[in-house]
């Protein structure tokens, strides 16, 4: 058995002291019922090892929880001060807490779901992050660079142990052409039937205007050439 499996029984041992708990008293009355002999013996014996593992388990489980629960906090006041938007999750999405740049973002979103925080930054937020954190299982840290309609953000999720992750997202500021140095690359972001939904500056400055469907650019183009689903 690994560090990690014994980290993971031991945060769920909460869940198993009642079992150990009904499974001590029933050997213990068995034990005690007649007929004695070694049968006693081995009923009384059973139910004190249980007694003394369902201990050793709530010892382990408590420690557990109070390092886990310091960790927590440790990271929380370490990210406070942050430049960039950053939740503390549990496993199931929840926000146990965010840093002042969050705050100022989003309002206090503690006790919110992540997805039901970015709903006005993502169309689709829930299976963003599904996917985010399904990459980030295999190497422990995943992130994604992101096209929404107000620009390019940046969604990077860290794994803390196996009931906690920190998620941060980043404004990318757009590049802009500056005298001198050349114009950045036009950029357009289309949707799956080929409207554009999406124009940068120099895209607008490239074709003189702002067109609606990327066939109005390239009319014998293949739509799958050209498109990627969003």
């Amino acid at each position: 058995m690994t560090t990690n499996d014994v980290i993971q029984f031991a945060e769920t041992g909460y869940t198993k002291l009642s079992n150990f708990a009904v499974a001590t008293v029933i050997l213990s009355v068995l034990g005690v019922l007649p007929p004695s002999g070694p049968i006693t013996l081995f009923l009384l014996t059973s139910a004190a090892t249980l007694g003394v593992l369902g201990i050793f388990i709530f010892s382990l489980s408590h420690r557990c929880c109070r390092m886990r629960s310091v960790a927590l906090n440790a990271i929380s006041e370490f990210i406070e001060n942050d430049a960039i938007s950053s939740f503390v999750v549990t496993n199931d999405g929840q926000v146990t807490s965010s840093n002042l740049a969050a705050r100022t973002m989003f309002g206090d979103s503690d006790g919110k779901t992540m997805p039901n925080v970015l709903r006005y930054t993502f169309a689709n937020p829930s299976s963003i992050l599904f996917w985010i954190k399904d990459k980030a299982q295999k190497i422990g840290s995943h992130q994604e660079d992101i096209v929404t309609r107000k620009g390019h953000v940046r969604l990077s999720v860290h794994l803390m142990g196996t009931d906690a992750t920190l998620w941060r997202l980043e404004d990318i500021p757009e590049l802009k052409a500056v005298r001198g140095e050349g114009p950045t690359l036009p950029m357009l972001m289309v949707g799956r039937r080929g409207a554009i939904l999406f124009m940068n500056e120099v895209a607008r400055t490239l074709v003189g205007l702002r067109l609606k469907s990327v066939f109005e650019i390239c009319p014998q183009a293949e739509l799958k050439t050209l498109c990627a689903d969003v």
